[in-house]
């Protein structure tokens, strides 16, 4: 249901109900993972996508998530998108997990490329280690 209906308030639901779920100590398996990742990259529904970042942020951070954070970051048209998975790095460090070169890397030329001076703001105050 999260990639396959064409309602989108059906989609933000399934999304909700992992969320809820993850609550409880419930641990999904790749192939949920799998599918919050493709809503989060290709859903044309902010809300979905808004929904499909909030469940990920509760997954262990790995690779995955990393790549699609920076995905996220580099690709998606919507501000608050981009600023959620900006709060989202920005919370892995402050839970003492070290940004990779990769994240750096993306966190710079997103100071340098961003055309909104907020999440340009917010990438250099990352960088620079200072709260945001």
């Amino acid at each position: 249901l999260i990639t396959k209906s064409e309602n989108p308030g059906m989609r933000i639901q399934t999304v909700n109900k992992f969320s809820e779920r993850m609550e409880s100590d419930f641990v999904p398996d790749a192939d949920v993972k799998r599918a919050i990742i493709t809503s989060l990259k290709k859903d044309e529904n902010v809300g979905v996508r808004r929904s499909a970042l909030e469940v990920l942020t509760k997954y262990k951070y790995d690779e995955d998530i990393r790549d699609v954070l920076l995905f996220v970051l580099s690709n998606d048209q919507n501000s608050g998108i981009r600023i959620a998975a900006i709060n989202a790095l920005a919370e892995l460090k402050l839970e003492g997990i070290a940004l990779d070169n990769t994240v750096k890397r993306q966190l710079n030329k997103k100071v340098k490329e961003e055309p909104n001076l907020f999440i340009k703001n917010l990438a250099e105050s990352l960088l620079k280690g200072e709260d945001i």
